[in-house]
């Protein structure tokens, strides 16, 4: 539980700072819908009941589970498996949207890079408590946590 406090308390500030910047740089999107009470409760339900745990079950549980059989390695001074580094980039690549007609990739690399970077923590932490409950509990709250600010800013902008 300990790191998953230490966690979010560096998530909170770095969201905070991160919403702060996008918005004084001009790259903040609000969303594209309105924000009445039945979108925003829809919204934050389903980043916290569905999203972040179904997430998890695919991408912790069953990549590193099946990577882990046919990769061993480790890096950055073996403190990282190589099955949850490529588990993180795929998780990254997840976060890109794409159409086929006509082919179009879109995508926020911010939110690219911070999927792998998360999906780094949430697979060390998949792995050393050996349970999917904290890191589906990380999931859930850090997208609660920006998909909040993104409403919040949203209405004050």
């Amino acid at each position: 539980m300990i790191f998953v406090l230490k966690f979010f308390i560096i998530f909170g500030i770095g969201s905070i700072v991160s919403h702060f910047l996008a918005i004084s740089i001009g790259s903040f999107q609000p969303f594209g819908y309105p924000l009445n009470p039945t979108n925003i409760i829809g919204q934050l339900g389903f980043q916290f009941f569905l999203s972040g745990p179904s997430e998890e079950l695919i991408f912790r549980a069953f990549a590193i589970t099946m990577l882990a059989f046919v990769l061993k390695g480790r890096f950055l001074k073996f403190k990282v498996s190589s099955a949850n580094i490529i588990a993180a980039a795929i998780f990254g690549l997840a976060h890109v949207g794409f159409s086929f007609v006509p082919f179009e990739l879109h995508y926020d690399i911010f939110q690219v890079l911070m999927s792998v970077t998360l999906g780094l923590f949430y697979g060390d932490c998949y792995e050393k408590t050996n349970s999917m409950y904290y890191p589906m509990i990380m999931h859930s709250i850090s997208n609660v946590i920006m998909v909040g600010l993104t409403i919040i800013a949203t209405f004050l902008l």
